[in-house]
């Protein structure tokens, strides 16, 4: 006995109709969520392609890189001899007072500018206020010479009026001289005490 499936017209649109129905269910219930997860996927994906690249460029030059630190760990030890430890600033005041005489210059005073010197990690900055009577060439030549001294001495707010008559000369100059120090151990330790 054979069994005859025969179906209308109607009833194969009708099939038709619910097999996809079923197909959208079965892919709203079950491969959507796998699709956004795709999808979520090949971003990261795309997301660590990138970061991968980054690192090749990176490891490229990283030897590039470890000599340019090498040089600039050079210079900084180079400068760091350039600082004067605490104990030598009396040698480096004398300095330049020794330049501004060599000058032609008389110094009229140094005092130490007001408030406290300022601590940064690498050097301590002590600002001097210096007062000069001389020439103006001799002015030149005293800056020059303090940019060649072997310790870190600047120079700045500098401000240049005539002398009194009674002194002979023909300006002065008050002028902030900056020294720079190595920081000792204590004044960081001190600073980070303070609020």
């Amino acid at each position: 006995m054979a069994i005859e499936l025969s179906a209308t017209p109607r009833q194969k649109i009708l099939m038709f109709v619910l097999l996809l129905v079923a197909v959208g269910v079965v892919w709203y219930l079950y491969l959507r969520p796998y699709g956004d997860r795709v999808e979520a996927y090949q971003r990261e994906v795309r997301q660590l392609q990138t970061e991968v690249e980054l690192r090749r460029v990176q490891a490229a030059n990283l030897d590039k890189i470890r000599k340019e630190r090498a040089a600039l760990e050079g210079q900084l030890a180079e400068l760091l001899k350039r600082l004067p430890p605490e104990r030598e600033i009396p040698q480096v005041l004398r300095s330049v007072t020794s330049l501004a005489r060599g000058a032609g210059l008389t110094v009229v005073g140094i005092k130490r500018k007001e408030g406290r010197p300022q601590v940064n990690p690498i050097f301590v900055e002590i600002p001097l206020e210096v007062s000069l009577q001389g020439g103006y060439h001799g002015l030149l030549r005293f800056a020059e010479q303090v940019g060649q001294l072997p310790r870190l001495v600047t120079i700045s707010e500098v401000q240049m009026k005539p002398a009194p008559a009674d002194a002979g000369f023909r300006l002065q100059a008050d002028l902030v001289a900056t020294v720079f120090q190595a920081p000792t151990e204590a004044a960081p330790a001190r600073d980070a005490k303070k609020p």
